[in-house]
């Protein structure tokens, strides 16, 4: 493992390296989600001056209370609700871990949401910057302190590290089962399939075989473990165009 990586034990058993998402990623999910909580700061002002309007200061007083919890607590609620994502995380397709690569808990994110204070003091964020660009782990304070940091779940753009598949034209699926997997089970197929060091450790492979076949309830067909693994992502890709 690499000083820029960390690696992460997947719900199908398998352990896979990530690389730590470094300070350009996480700015660009940081704009994302302040976009998303201005636009709803001005859908918080106008409801507010609707009621100012009609001269019902005491609806105002609670509407304003009970519409700013949502903006105060947005990445806490995001990332307890997302699995460790907000929506710009999740655009850019990074995430929250602990350091030892397993699910972060609540009370994890409740202390990197209790730093913000000190990682955004005063109004510029310069000391979380720094701290992310000048850590090892390229962690901020609200990291250090919970033990966590912020992992890429994909390592580029290229159509090889994505869920899609090219198929034939008369691509017939061979186990319907693959609507049981989700998402995440696709990403790891594909991540193992794509990097060169996991396709040949054979323990690694027949280890997620397994598990995705315990999944589907299945039995597979193909003689080799990753001629199945192809398989399950052709069929899941060719259920999605369904």
């Amino acid at each position: 493992m690499n000083d820029n990586s960390i690696f992460i034990d997947t719900s199908q058993n398998v352990s896979i390296e990530y690389e730590l998402a470094g300070l350009g990623s996480r700015v660009a999910a940081d704009l994302i989600d302040l976009a998303i909580k201005f636009g709803y700061y001005i859908f918080i002002y106008v409801v507010i001056f609707a009621f100012a309007y009609m001269k019902s200061y005491p609806l105002m007083i609670v509407a304003a209370f009970l519409l700013f919890i949502p903006l105060i607590f947005y990445s806490l609620i995001f990332e307890t609700f997302m699995q460790g994502q907000t929506i710009g995380k999740k655009v850019l397709k990074i995430k929250v871990v602990k350091l030892d690569g397993q699910q972060a808990s609540f009370s994890s994110y409740l202390v990197r949401w209790l730093f913000i204070f000190v990682d955004f003091f005063p109004v510029f964020p310069i000391i979380g910057l720094l701290c992310v660009a000048m850590s090892k782990r390229q962690q901020r304070v609200g990291d250090m302190i919970a033990q966590t940091t912020v992992i890429k779940l994909s390592d580029g753009v290229s159509l090889r590290d994505t869920l899609y598949e090219r198929l034939a034209v008369n691509h017939e699926i061979s186990y319907p089962e693959v609507s049981l997997l989700s998402e995440e089970d696709i990403t790891v197929i594909k991540k193992v399939l794509n990097t060169p060091e996991y396709l040949d450790n054979y323990d690694m492979v027949y280890t997620l075989t397994n598990k995705i076949q315990s999944k589907m309830n299945v039995t597979r067909r193909e003689p080799f473990p990753q001629e199945f693994l192809q398989a399950v992502v052709k069929d899941y890709n060719a259920q999605q165009d369904e």
